[in-house]
């Protein structure tokens, strides 16, 4: 067997596997995480649109009671007349 500065072809090749073993696990880390932020960029825009649901009605509550109250001075002004 050929050796290069006191490592055998074997020791390189189990070096590679070594590494090629270590690059997989990063990218399945890697692919793992984008997973993770992806459901949970999802889980915040629904509760996003939950929150912008709430206020629009919230909203709409508001603006049928600024048209009551309005109506209601309106009547009041017509009374004293």
């Amino acid at each position: 067997m050929k050796k290069t500065n006191g490592l055998t072809i074997w020791d390189v090749f189990n070096e590679y596997a070594d590494v090629r073993d270590d690059l997989e696990d990063v990218l399945l880390s890697y692919e793992c995480l984008q997973s993770e932020i992806g459901d949970a960029m999802d889980a915040i825009a629904e509760e996003l649109e939950a929150l912008h649901n709430r206020l629009a009605a919230c909203d709409r509550i508001f603006r049928r009671y600024k048209i009551t109250s309005s109506d209601q001075a309106g009547e009041t002004e017509d009374s004293l007349i």
